[in-house]
């Protein structure tokens, strides 16, 4: 599910791990990053699929619809438009740093993490790239 991203080169090979942590179940993280001269993208795709308590933890903020607005920040939730897809921003005003996170089907955590762009439509623009649809329908 990581993709190509359009505009980045991929830096280095994509890596993971499974954690399991007695009482919080087990859960397994995907990970890539990219380059484009002096911007980076990170992309982390995380599947709670054996720790309900992990993946409630992680969406938290998705429930609460806690917003932010200042001289520095403006971050909140955004319609998806997909089913069972929800999604939460954080674009950095002074340095030009973005983050796009998706919570997805009760079940994976989708972070996208630009540094060097603020650009979120971009991210957004990845983000739709990588099938959330299918991934909503497990």
């Amino acid at each position: 599910y990581l993709p190509v991203a359009a505009g980045y080169e991929k830096d280095g090979d994509p890596s993971g791990e499974s954690v399991t942590m007695p009482g919080m179940g087990s859960w397994s993280t995907a990970q890539q990053q990219y380059r484009s001269g002096d911007k980076t993208l990170s992309i982390e795709l995380i599947d709670y699929n054996q720790s309900l308590m992990g993946y409630s933890a992680a969406a938290t903020m998705f429930g609460m619809s806690f917003q932010v607005e200042n001289d520095t920040e403006k971050s909140g939730p955004f319609e998806t438009g997909i089913p069972g897809v929800r999604g939460y921003e954080q674009v950095y005003k002074k340095n030009a740093d973005a983050n796009l996170t998706y919570a997805i089907a009760d079940r994976f955590i989708l972070t996208l993490r630009s540094n060097g762009s603020n650009d979120i439509d971009a991210l957004k623009t990845i983000a739709k790239s990588m099938k959330l649809s299918e991934l909503a329908s497990k």
